[in-house]
């Protein structure tokens, strides 16, 4: 039945049926707006994964997880639709293009006059350089091993006084 959610994957989508475009609309809709709020709240693999999973579910599935996806993908496509009103209205990706580039050009001309990038990698170069003759001056890598390996001996030793039997203790 084309006028319902109800497809499967395995379903041959025809493009010209608008249901079916309308269908793929909110999966799309659906998956980016998970996707952005997944990776925002748990990193880049949850949001893929998220997203993927909001658009199979809402272009496959009925029940309350295909209609909360759906109804997911329905709010994303609102916000956008508000947000290209929004940007009619007030020109704002042509005033933020213009800023972002008037910003650009002062960062560009304050770096010709103070050698900023220059100066901070000369910093960077610096810094590590003397992080690494510090770690060789002290050893750091040595010492660490060598805490490493007291630390494993210890907690073996630990490990056989718990394992060793209740005779052997007295």
């Amino acid at each position: 039945n084309k006028n319902s959610y109800e497809y499967s994957s395995a379903t041959k989508i025809e493009h010209d049926d608008p249901m079916t475009e309308a269908i793929q609309k909110l999966a799309v809709a659906s998956g980016v707006a998970t996707g952005v709020v997944g990776t925002l709240l748990s990193g880049p693999l949850i949001g893929i994964l998220s997203a993927f999973g909001a658009s199979y579910v809402s272009s496959s599935k009925d029940g309350f997880w295909g209609d909360a996806a759906r109804a997911f993908g329905e709010l994303a496509l609102m916000a956008k639709q508000k947000v290209v009103e929004l940007d009619e209205k007030h020109n704002v990706k042509d005033k933020s293009k213009m800023a972002a580039s008037e910003a650009w050009e002062k960062v560009k001309a304050m770096n010709e006059k103070h050698n900023i990038v220059n100066k901070t990698k000369d910093f960077a170069r610096f810094s590590l350089e003397s992080f690494q003759d510090f770690c060789e001056r002290h050893r750091v890598a040595e010492r660490g091993a060598d805490a490493v390996g007291r630390t494993a001996a210890w907690v073996a030793d630990q490990m056989d006084e718990m394992l060793e039997p209740e005779d052997k203790k007295e």
